[in-house]
């Protein structure tokens, strides 16, 4: 008897997606991690090398969430589309002997089973809720204070350093992946 076929996930060769706050360290922690709550994140220090090598000497880096990010809103302005399936995935299936028509009913549900592409430029509640938090850290005094949304292992560069003018949920929203930004007070 054969042993059933290996269901491969829909997010195979696909990182997690993290979004990371870039704080000054000499906030007072349980006010700061307060004020993440009721903005609807919890804060915690977080450790990524790949990030680390972007920051300056002065921030710390703070994990917003218990879990992963994925399918946040943030950063999706420029997000790809995932891939439902690769040559290398095709090519396994036939190597473990399915036939064409089987392998065509795979791809469609595949197809199916992807989300959809984002179609709205507005800003999402999660972009109102980080411009709310980071607001609310500039106002206790904070020189900056910034975000990273990260694929996990993707490199990450430095972005632009935006005046506070500038920070609402729209430019929140429109911040690409794997870049920090930071928001100054001045």
């Amino acid at each position: 008897m054969r042993p059933p076929p290996r269901v491969l996930p829909l997010v195979s060769r696909v990182m997690c997606t993290l979004v990371y706050a870039v704080l000054p360290p000499n906030l007072a922690q349980p006010p700061l991690v307060e004020q993440g709550r009721r903005c609807g994140l919890h804060l915690d220090h977080a450790n990524d090398r790949k990030i680390e090598q972007a920051l300056h000497h002065d921030e710390r880096l703070y994990s917003t969430f218990t879990y992963c990010s994925c399918g946040t809103a943030l950063g999706r302005v420029e997000q790809p589309v995932r891939v439902a399936f690769t040559e290398r995935d095709l090519a396994d299936l036939r190597r473990r002997g399915w036939g064409a028509a089987k392998i065509e009913r795979w791809k469609t549900q595949r197809l199916e089973a992807r989300p959809p592409p984002p179609t709205d430029d507005r800003p999402s509640g999660e972009a109102i809720q980080f411009a709310e938090f980071l607001a609310t850290v500039l106002g206790r005094g904070a020189a900056r204070a910034g975000l990273v949304v990260h694929t996990a292992g993707a490199t990450v560069e430095r972005g632009e350093s935006f005046p506070r003018r500038r920070l609402d949920a729209a430019t929140v929203h429109g911040l690409r992946i794997n870049v920090v930004y930071d928001f100054r007070s001045t």
